[in-house]
């Protein structure tokens, strides 16, 4: 759902994003996101754990996506990337571009004023502890999931940060009973009226056993509207 584009090559996951949205048939969607926490996933490696640095190296990376994707030739001079007059073909299937969608902590700002910028938002609550107490085992993750008012009012900070008419899609998320088709309608559809335009539903081992969760899956996504 979410690649720590600060942490990669932009241009090895631009040539990845293509491959896979060709192999998709133009169904890919790019979710970016900053990467966290760093004191649990790579600070001890040695990588700068500043948020603030990951920040600018996010934007500057998709930037050189945006530029790559294009088919044409493309340089860049930045803070952290030198891309001198390189062409990458074949470009992917979707046009302008593959989608990108920003996933961010509501209610910090700056990373709903990057999803603004581009084609979707994914916002997800700050959470009451550090994000590595939330490992399965430890805490609920419905402690990252916002209520459909809180969804409301991240989409409307973003929206009055858009300069685009463009599609843009608000990423709602949380897990709908098992079983149970019109509470999960009821749940849904509450995140309909606040502007959702996408529902991912979680599944893990907390939920039930693989082929519980399968099942679920194969039951299909309740309907709304």
């Amino acid at each position: 759902m979410i690649t720590p584009l600060a942490r990669r090559r932009p241009w090895k996951v631009a040539r990845e994003v293509v491959s896979l949205d060709q192999l998709s048939r133009g169904r890919l969607v790019f979710g970016v996101g900053l990467g966290t926490p760093p004191d649990a996933e790579f600070d001890c490696f040695g990588e700068d754990p500043s948020d603030r640095v990951r920040a600018h190296k996010l934007d500057e990376g998709l930037t050189v996506l945006d530029g790559l994707w294009k088919g044409e030739t493309f340089s860049h001079e930045g803070e952290f990337f030198h891309i001198d007059r390189v062409k990458f073909v074949p470009r992917a299937m979707q046009s302008p571009r593959v989608p990108v969608w920003v996933a961010g902590f509501w209610p910090n700002k700056p990373p709903m004023r990057r999803a603004a910028r581009w084609d979707g938002v994914f916002p997800l609550k700050m959470p009451p502890v550090p994000l590595a107490g939330l490992r399965p085992g430890a805490a609920p993750w419905s402690a990252l999931w916002l209520q459909p008012h809180e969804l409301a009012e991240a989409a409307k900070y973003v929206g009055r940060h858009r300069t685009s008419s463009g599609p843009f899609d608000i990423v709602a998320s949380g897990a709908i009973p098992l079983g149970d088709k019109a509470k999960g309608q009821e749940i849904v559809s509450g995140f309909h009226d606040a502007g959702a335009t996408w529902w991912l539903e979680w599944l893990d081992e907390q939920r039930g056993s693989f082929d519980l969760m399968r099942e679920h899956v194969r039951n299909g996504p309740p309907k709304v509207g």
